[in-house]
This record gives structure tokens, sequence and C-alpha cells, in this order.
């Protein structure tokens, strides 16, 4: 029996870096796309990359991350809750800025 689920695990595992390489191909060239038609927004990207992705992990894991949030919330343990929304927006926040350092620096590809 715990061959079989071990096995079960993988699998999953397997389809959701499968699944997860292909959104991440399909998503880079839609933000080509995008870019070329309407211009980049560098603050729009990151919100639909964040926005696209939550539905591919927390199905998969919402049974250790659901669990923990609502124990946080009944226990009133609001350090947690600031540091997960601290992290989240700190993620942000560095996404950004190196998205527009990356835009300001010259592609090193180009020099070489």
């Amino acid at each position: 029996v715990g061959g079989v689920e071990a096995s079960s695990d993988f699998l999953v595992g397997v389809f959701e870096i499968f699944g997860s390489s292909l959104s991440l191909a399909l998503l880079s060239t839609v933000v080509k796309l995008a870019n070329s038609n309407f211009g980049e927004s560098v603050e729009e990207q990151i919100f639909f990359q964040h926005l696209c992705a939550i539905p591919l992990v927390f199905p998969s894991q919402w049974d250790k991350v659901g669990p923990r949030m609502v124990d946080w919330l009944t226990n009133r343990d609001y350090w947690l809750l600031f540091n997960l929304v601290a992290s989240v927006t700190s993620t942000f926040a560095a996404r950004k800025a190196a998205a527009a350092m990356a835009g300001r620096s010259p592609n090193l590809l180009m020099t070489q």
C-alpha cells in the first residue's frame, strides 16, 4: 500500500512540475506578445504571475497551508500572520525592484 501511495505522490509531483513548466512557457509567450502590443507594465506582470500561480500551488498544498492559517487565526497569533503578509509584500517589492533594475541596465548578452 505504501509503494502505490508513494508512486501516486511521485506522479502528482511530476505532473505539477510539467504543468508549472508549461505554464511558465505559455506565460512568457503571452507576456512577450502583450508587451509588443501594449507596452511593458512591471506591476501588472508581477500581479498576473502570482495570480496565475495560485491555482497551481494551492490545490496540491492546501492541506498543509489552510489548517495552519486557520490555526493562526483561531489562536490569534497575529505575529505569524504579520510575517506572512510582510513576506508576500517584500516578495512583490523585490520583484518590482529587480525588474526595474534589469530594465535600466544593458543586456549583458548584447555586449559579448
